[in-house]
């Protein structure tokens, strides 16, 4: 029964129910097919998961669902429900650094609040926190999603500081066998200023790529074929 709970409150946490919810069955186990298939169509037209496969409808399930009759406003405690859970997966997902998901979920979240719902009354203030709570958790991971796609572009020029000679007022650095100084710019078919040598420091380069900044120890390296950012010691540094 705690199963069924489960899963009724996940089909409840979505767009607004299209028609009285069918009576409650028996637990899972013991459901008839004719059972399964009206709560598939319950939860179809609400946008919540398929209690038999537990996933979320497709487009083209969801859009014959909706044809079942207009759309039933949320209640208040509905609309928390659904707040709540679209910020446990945004944030879950942000957490995995799956920001492309976090996106696409905040987006989602957001285009069901501002075109499905009424508008949330100044007197529900916990909704109005979380509803901006989304909102700035989409900002916050789309930033986020930038700066990793410039980082792995960054890691597949596979950079290569192989030494340094370096005094206050001169300092030379030699990347994948070229020597450079500070200012330099690298990739001349990059738009100007793309890439370029941004300091020398005593034991490595300090590199501006896309309007991050990414610091490169002597004698370390992206490995060639590297896509992913595990174990490759760049990262963006705070901006100067």
């Amino acid at each position: 029964m705690l199963l069924w709970s489960l899963l009724l409150v996940a089909g409840i946490a979505s767009a607004g129910q299209r028609r009285a919810e069918p009576p409650a069955p028996s637990p899972m186990d013991s459901m008839t097919i004719e059972e399964i298939r009206a709560y598939q169509s319950y939860f179809y037209a609400a946008g919540g998961r398929d209690p038999l496969t537990m996933r979320f409808p497709t487009d083209r399930e969801l859009g014959a669902a909706r044809k079942s009759g207009p759309l039933k406003a949320p209640t208040v405690e509905e609309q928390e429900a659904m707040l709540t859970a679209w910020l446990e997966d945004i944030t879950a997902a942000i957490k995995d650094q799956d920001y492309e998901k976090a996106i696409e979920t905040a987006t989602a979240a957001i285009e069901v609040v501002d075109n499905e719902w009424p508008p949330i009354k100044p007197e529900y203030t916990r909704l109005i926190r979380m509803n901006e709570e989304i909102r700035g958790f989409q900002r916050m991971a789309t930033r986020l999603k930038n700066q990793q796609d410039i980082t792995r572009e960054f890691v597949s020029l596979h950079l290569r500081v192989d030494g340094v000679v370096w005094s206050p007022t001169d300092a030379r650095a030699v990347v994948n066998g070229k020597t450079l100084s500070a200012g330099e710019i690298l990739l001349s078919e990059r738009p100007l200023g793309d890439l370029r040598v941004e300091t020398i420091e005593e034991h490595g380069v300090v590199f501006q790529f896309r309007g991050l900044r990414y610091r490169l120890p002597v004698e370390i390296h992206a490995p060639p074929g590297a896509s992913e950012l595990e174990g490759v010691p760049v990262e963006p540094l705070p901006p100067s």
